[in-house]
């Protein structure tokens, strides 16, 4: 029985090591269109939709959007540090949209 457990355990574990390679991959890559760089942040539960807000303008941001829970913004900037800024100002994870992408299917394929 504990063996079928450890076999288990770790076929969980390289299942989460595949699922998450690609996000951390791409973390410090953006999408660069027209000089503009773009981020998809993750803030603590406790930030409000202000607190996002004054964390993205503090990394010389625009905030594009949030999600359903405000802890989660879509902004842009023209800066080149604008991610290392996100995290400076309490974003927990900041991610590349083009992962997002990866989701999605082009026409014509």
């Amino acid at each position: 029985m504990q063996g079928n457990l450890r076999y288990s355990i770790l076929a969980l574990i390289v299942l989460q090591i595949i699922t998450i390679t690609p996000f951390l991959l791409d973390n410090n890559s953006s999408l660069v269109k027209s000089g503009r760089s773009y981020a998809i942040a993750l803030y603590p539960l406790n930030f409000s939709f202000t607190d996002v807000l004054n964390a993205v303008i503090a990394s010389d941001g625009s905030l594009i959007k949030t999600g359903a829970w405000h802890g989660i913004s879509f902004s842009s900037s023209t800066t080149d540090d604008f991610k290392h800024s996100l995290y400076e100002n309490g974003a927990w994870l900041v991610l590349s949209p083009a992962i997002i992408t990866l989701c999605y299917q082009k026409k014509g394929r």
